[in-house]
């Protein structure tokens, strides 16, 4: 093996490591959102907003901690802005289909719905 080649191998390796301690991490964050604590989301989320403010992530988690706040209408916005930048993202998708449903808004709900599947 080529010392270049050995070198493309070890970031390849190095970026596996930092995309699974990344998906642990907001995994982590949404078990203990889901138990109730939302300070690991919030502070996920600032540190998103800092470091990588596209990220669908964020624009969930955002959405996610104004739907723990009873603010539908927020939720919403923070759901139509990461669907701007992420048009494909189904879960973006179905939360904001699930937003709409609880504000009696069924048309969009369903169409928002089958954008998620």
């Amino acid at each position: 093996m080529s010392q270049k080649s050995r070198k493309s191998a070890a970031l390849a390796r190095q970026s596996h490591a930092v995309h699974d301690q990344a998906a642990h991490a907001r995994n982590r964050a949404i078990a203990e959102f889901e138990r109730g604590n939302v300070a690991p989301l919030q502070s996920m989320c600032d540190e998103l907003a800092h470091n990588r403010p596209t990220d669908p992530f964020y624009f969930n988690g955002m959405g996610n901690l104004a739907l723990r706040r009873g603010e539908f209408e927020q939720a919403a916005d923070w759901f139509r802005r990461g669907i701007a930048l992420h048009p494909d993202d189904g879960v973006l998708h179905a939360n904001l289909a699930s937003v709409y449903a609880d504000l009696h808004r069924n048309r969009e709900a369903y169409e928002h719905a089958k954008r998620a599947t």
